[in-house]
């Protein structure tokens, strides 16, 4: 005998239904492809799914990650700048900030990690970082070469969340995923997701940790670096578009072909329709057009 179906809760319930309060098209300029709460896909009034997931990964609908061959120069200065200068006050405060983090992380398997709250993901992160060996003085390094490059960036997009996002997956590549041996020939390498809410939790308890050598040495770290490689060049961002192009999104949706709220597939074109329908009938054989109508 088969299980019982679960019943959908009321969040999935709300992501499948259409919204007509959703925009007409996404948010990102150039984009053309449809909200998710208008193509029933989600509850995003005003991002596509794509530039949703894009977020999610980013901190930006519109701008990607930092490369490592862009930090390049600035890791360079930054390990240039901090190494001399490890008995400075607020360096010393931000690596014993980043050590009491380190020490604070529990080991937790990839596979167990996947419904829990962001939390625990950002402390089974620290607790990968430990387990790696990874010194807190690297870990400065790359936060500071992150700030730098943040400060310099001339198309940041504003807020903090872009910059949290930055430090966390800066600092997530170093150890991302655990690695499980079951004897020779045989191991089992699982990565943890890079993306959603836990790169916010990492990179915001990050910047906390480093808040003091932000505001004191990052704007000399990032003179170190112009005076090394040079400035920055202005450039403008490319348009974010999926690896199948835009022109396959479908076009979005006339106002009058989106179905009306509580009213499932019925769209204002299909009650205009059958109004002029009834108003014809009604010229042509008067009252008797409505028998058995109501």
């Amino acid at each position: 005998m088969a299980p019982p179906r679960r019943r959908p809760s009321q969040l999935t319930v709300r992501a499948l239904e259409r919204s007509a309060d959703a925009s007409r098209c996404c948010a990102v300029f150039g984009c053309g492809r449809v909200p998710e709460a208008a193509a029933g896909t989600g509850l995003s009034l005003f991002l596509c799914r794509y530039h949703r997931q894009f977020k999610a990964r980013h901190g930006s609908e519109w701008k990607r990650s930092y490369s490592a061959a862009d930090l390049a120069p600035y890791r360079r200065a930054a390990a240039r700048y901090l190494k001399p200068r490890k008995p400075d006050f607020w360096i010393a405060n931000a690596l014993i900030a980043i050590e009491t983090l380190l020490a604070s992380g529990r080991s937790t398997r990839i596979t167990d990690l996947r419904r829990a709250n962001p939390d625990v993901k950002a402390r089974a992160a620290f607790a990968r970082l430990r387990d790696a060996k990874i010194p807190p003085a690297v870990i400065l390094e790359r936060c500071v070469a992150v700030l730098a490059m943040h400060l310099e960036d001339h198309s940041k997009p504003s807020g903090r969340e872009f910059l949290d996002v930055q430090l966390a997956k800066s600092v997530h590549r170093l150890a991302a995923g655990k690695r499980t041996s079951y004897g020779p020939g045989s191991s089992w390498y699982r990565a943890a997701k890079s993306s959603g809410q836990v790169l916010r939790t990492l990179g915001r308890t990050l910047r906390t940790a480093c808040e003091f050598v932000e505001a004191e040495h990052v704007p000399a770290v990032l003179a170190l670096k112009v005076e090394r490689d040079g400035a920055k060049p202005y450039r403008q961002e490319p348009l974010v578009r999926s690896r199948f192009g835009n022109d396959r999104a479908p076009p979005p949706i006339p106002p009058e072909d989106r179905p009306l709220a509580g009213d499932g597939d019925i769209t204002p074109r299909m009650v205009e329709e059958e109004a002029r329908k009834i108003r014809r009938r009604f010229r042509e054989i008067g009252w008797k057009a409505f028998e058995g109508e109501f």
